[in-house]
């Protein structure tokens, strides 16, 4: 998204500056964990980790807040858990191939 509405150079901007400040976390609950120690500014996460931790004693997620991007924002997180074709798909060959 960020390619199409901004270009080549502002992407590879983009792109340069997230490898530089970037910092790998193993699973949701390390990135909340570091979010809400101070450690890093944000992270993306699956929301029901916040809600689980604050569920149970909100000690990992007492400092994090979560955003939500709204509609057709470029920062969106879309995650896709499985697909398939229809049987009754007019193009199952080209279905597949996308999947």
């Amino acid at each position: 998204a960020l390619l199409q509405l901004k270009g080549e150079a502002a992407t590879a901007d983009w792109l340069k500056a997230m490898k530089t400040n970037f910092t790998a976390y193993k699973g949701n609950s390390t990135v909340m964990k570091a979010v809400n120690a101070g450690e890093i500014e944000g992270g993306v996460i699956y929301h029901y980790y916040y809600f689980g931790d604050q569920a149970k004693t909100g000690e990992n997620s007492k400092n994090v807040e979560l955003h939500y991007f709204k509609n057709q924002d470029p920062g969106a997180f879309v995650s896709i858990s499985g697909g398939g074709v229809l049987a009754s798909s007019k193009h199952p060959k080209e279905a597949q191939a996308f999947l």
